[in-house]
C-alpha cells in the first residue's frame, strides 16, 4: 500500500502549480497565503476526506480555519493542535503524522488497493485519489512559519502569547513570536 501511495503521489506539489507560493496571479487567480491554500486543499479532499475526522488533521484544519479569527481563538486552536500532535508522539514530525494518517485511511481506493483490485476504480475516482494524495503531501509540508505568516492578526499577538513548542519543526514558530519574561 505504501509503494502504491508513493507511486500515485505527485512530488513537490507540481499538480498544484509548483512549490508553495507559486500560485498564479494571471488570468484572474488571486495570490493567497500558503496556510490558506492548505485550508482550501484540506476542504477539497474527496476520496481521502475521512482523514478530516481523525484527531490531528481535524485540529490542524481548525487551526487553519482560525487564521482570520481573533488572537485568543487562534492561540486556542494552536494549543489544541500542538496538544494532539504531541500526544501522538509527532510534536516534531507533522509531515509524518499527516501522511501516516492517510496511509491508514479506509476509503474505496485503499480497500481496493489492499485487495489488489484497483482496476475496479473508475478513471474519475483514480484521478480524484491522485489529486487527494498530492494535496495531502503538499499539506504535510506546511511549516509553522507559514501558518504564522497566514495569520491575519499576527501583529496583535503581542508579547503575552507564548505558544507551546518543542525542539523540531514546531519550535521554529516560537522564534518568530515576541516573548515576555512574565509568561
Amino acid at each position: 500500500m505504501l509503494k502504491l501511495f508513493q507511486k500515485l503521489a505527485v512530488s513537490k506539489g507540481r499538480a498544484f502549480g509548483g512549490a508553495w507560493g507559486e500560485t498564479p496571479t494571471r488570468r484572474g487567480f488571486i495570490m493567497i497565503s500558503l496556510a490558506k491554500e492548505a485550508s482550501l486543499l484540506m476542504s477539497s479532499l474527496s476520496i481521502y476526506r475521512g482523514i478530516l475526522n481523525r484527531t490531528v488533521p481535524k485540529a490542524f484544519f481548525k487551526l487553519l480555519c482560525s487564521l482570520d479569527k481573533e488572537p485568543i481563538e487562534f492561540a486556542g486552536a494552536w494549543g489544541e493542535f500542538f496538544q494532539v500532535l504531541s500526544d501522538r508522539g509527532f510534536a516534531s514530525n507533522f509531515a509524518g503524522c499527516i501522511t501516516e494518517t492517510a496511509l491508514f485511511d479506509e476509503n474505496r481506493f485503499s480497500m481496493l488497493a489492499a485487495d489488489n483490485r484497483i482496476n475496479e476504480l473508475s478513471a474519475e475516482a483514480l484521478s480524484a485519489t491522485k489529486r487527494d494524495i498530492a494535496a495531502i503531501i503538499k499539506i504535510s509540508r506546511i511549516t509553522p512559519e507559514q501558518i504564522l505568516l497566514g495569520y491575519e492578526h499576527r501583529d496583535e499577538l503581542g508579547s503575552f502569547l507564548n505558544i507551546p513548542c518543542q525542539d523540531g519543526a514546531l519550535a521554529s514558530l516560537a522564534r518568530n513570536l515576541p516573548h515576555s519574561e512574565n509568561v
